[in-house]
């Protein structure tokens, strides 16, 4: 195992009844990092979680965490021993017990509980509120508690299960800056698991991509936006535009809206992929009708339709909104690139 690797997966199945929803996953985390784990509902996001955690057993591969297995086919380690906490979506606060006391639960034996309470709220910016009940603190201020209360049992590993889905959108970006600093300054190891594209692009780790029970690609939020591996993750991570080739002589690539050299993968089928930002409105692009428009004040997408009767989907910033059933020049903005079809 690589020394900066904290958490290795290898081969990760899990089956309930007939539906296989983790299928041979492999997947590494690096010691220190925040990797964001995203994928659409149902793809197996929570499970994989739940069998780092020790809460599921896989039924078959491997889990090593810092050198150590946890999980395989030779047996398991309890979920208690395994120095890996979980922070859940609902924080699960015990609602009877004041903000130290909640703290004080994760706290093992030996250890100066009233020192290490003030230590770890001190930590999570909730100095004197110790005395406070759950149900007095925000949205906000309950996540701060239950990563408190994970972090007071000293994991080397934590994992986040759509921690900021609870909390309103004006809250969540706060939420979001003061957790990701709470687990950089413990010098915490984490996996996010969120649905959210925007949020998993903003996070400051890798980003591991889980569609249909397998990790699609694993990368930057820059490489995963703008290389995707697939046309499937290239849906996932944002909005795409996909068009044909119309035909590839002497290392360059045709399409409607132009032509650009590019190395053709062997075998499989491809498209040629434009996110929105990446075409733009010209008066000597090639006319497209426009058939759609969305404004969102700061920016605007325009859906239009091109000679072919492809649609494509086209972002701008400013003033200027066309209208619907109007003829518009569209060009190639952006670096177009092939994504396999799946």
């Amino acid at each position: 195992m690589d020394g900066t690797h904290l958490l290795e997966l290898r081969g990760i199945r899990k089956r309930f009844g007939a539906n296989e929803v983790l299928r041979g996953l492999d997947l590494t985390v690096e010691r220190g990092e925040t990797l964001a784990l995203v994928g659409p509902s149902g793809c197996g996001k929570t499970t994989l979680l739940r069998i780092i955690a020790g809460l599921e057993q896989p039924d078959s591969g491997e889990v090593i965490l810092d050198g150590r297995v946890l999980a395989s086919p030779r047996g398991s380690v309890p979920p208690e021993r395994r120095r890996v906490g979980l922070v859940f979506q609902e924080y699960a606060l015990f609602p009877h017990l004041d903000v130290a006391a909640n703290v004080a639960f994760g706290i093992p034996r030996g250890v100066d509980k009233r020192r290490r309470v003030a230590e770890l709220l001190d930590l999570v910016g909730l100095s004197g509120a110790e005395r406070r009940m759950p149900h007095e603190l925000s949205g906000g201020q309950q996540q701060r508690v239950a990563l408190a209360r994970t972090l007071a049992a000293e994991p080397v590993l934590v994992l986040l299960d759509e921690p900021f889905s609870n909390l309103d959108a004006g809250l969540r970006a706060r939420v979001r800056e003061d957790v990701l600093r709470i687990l950089r300054t413990a010098g915490i190891t984490a996996i996010v698991v969120t649905h959210d594209q925007k949020e998993a692009l903003s996070l400051p780790g890798r980003v591991a991509v889980l569609i249909e029970g397998q990790i699609a690609q694993v990368g930057t939020a820059e490489e995963v936006y703008r290389r995707p591996a697939t046309r499937a993750v290239a849906e996932f991570v944002g909005e795409a535009n996909f068009l044909p080739v119309t035909r590839i002589r002497d290392g360059i690539i045709e399409f409607e809206l132009g032509c650009f050299r590019s190395p053709t993968p062997p075998g499989g089928r491809f498209d040629v992929m434009l996110r929105p930002e990446e075409l733009a409105l010209a008066a000597d692009g090639i006319p497209a009708r426009v058939v759609g428009l969305n404004y969102f004040g700061h920016d605007q997408l325009i859906t239009l339709a091109l000679p072919s009767g492809t649609t494509v989907r086209v972002r701008t910033l400013g003033p200027g909104r066309p209208e619907p059933g109007s003829t518009v020049g569209v060009r190639v903005a952006g670096e177009p690139r092939l994504v396999a079809e799946r």
